[in-house]
């Protein structure tokens, strides 16, 4: 279960934390809505934890010492998989692959109270002109649509999961194919299907694979869509819970920032419970670090 998965994260977390190198670690424990959809097809969901750890630049170790020293105590089970990678980008390998303009995280540590917090910054964030499509990491799962693979017929057509992961992500998310440059910033120009395809099952079918061999092979001929709800998540900063309210900017973004940042100030926050308001990969892409670990379970 997703609690399970917690307690294991949170157990590489004490012995992180308790290193001399470490100076941050972020955690993500589940997936999302947003989340990448070739992971989602090759069957990551609620048992992924996805660990990053951010290092002191004053650290005698190299970064492979590390590593090696911490293969031989984090201990796991046969059914535990850990991968270790250098200088993963932590927007993309944590959180998501989409990430919106405008982010606010709520930090605490019962899942109640910061889902209660997110629900009341949101619908005064929702009031702030040009702020959209508001969504929150904590929730009760989410509608979704979940693609059930005839394995052996995908086989036969010469199709893999990668393959299929992308048509999809292209299709349902969007493929960047170019970039409107304006005076101060750059807007990607996404080709994907229209709402109303992307919302029916009759539509998501027709779309194409290309096989091995560049055969045009619609996913209905080997797959079956039904309709479901997503899994939650869990994700930590140091060890804090993180609810973590996001949205699409329209207009002007420095007087959406400066509004939110003043609803976020003055939010009357229990004791240990505390917000903070991040742009567009900002803050996190300022905190690249050199560690990043993959848990699945």
């Amino acid at each position: 279960t997703i609690e399970n998965s917690s307690l294991f994260a949170s157990h590489v977390e004490n012995i992180l934390l308790s290193k001399k190198y470490t100076k941050y670690v972020y955690s993500k424990i589940g997936s999302d809505p947003e989340e990448n959809i070739v992971e989602r097809t090759s069957g990551k969901s609620t048992n992924n934890i996805s660990i990053h750890v951010i290092l002191n630049s004053s650290r005698f170790k190299k970064t492979s010492d590390i590593i090696s020293e911490l293969k031989k105590e984090i201990m796991a089970s046969e059914d535990i998989k850990i991968e270790y990678n250098v200088k993963e980008d932590v927007v993309s390998s944590i959180l998501s692959q989409k990430q919106k303009a405008l982010t606010v995280n709520i930090y605490g540590e019962e899942p109640e109270l910061l889902k209660e917090y997110g629900a009341i910054l949101s619908e005064k964030l929702s009031s702030v002109e040009g702020v959209e499509g508001l969504v929150s990491s904590i929730d009760d799962g989410y509608p979704e649509y979940k693609v059930e693979i005839d394995r052996d017929k995908m086989s036969t057509f010469g199709i893999s999961v990668e393959n299929l992961g992308v048509a999809l992500y292209d299709a349902v998310s969007g493929e960047v194919v170019s970039k409107l440059r304006l005076p101060d910033e750059e807007i990607d120009i996404r080709t994907r299907l229209s709402k109303e395809d992307r919302s029916n099952k009759d539509s998501l079918y027709k779309i194409i694979v290309k096989s091995d061999s560049g055969a045009a092979i619609p996913v209905g001929n080997f797959t079956r869509i039904t309709d479901g709800i997503g899994p939650n998540k869990i994700i930590r900063s140091n060890q804090h819970r993180v609810n973590i309210i996001s949205a699409d900017i329209s207009g002007n973004n420095k007087k959406v920032y400066k509004k939110a940042e003043e609803i976020v100030s003055s939010f009357p926050f229990r004791e240990n419970y505390f917000a903070k308001l991040v742009g567009e990969r900002d803050e996190i892409n300022k905190s690249l670090g050199d560690l990043f670990f993959a848990l699945a379970l």
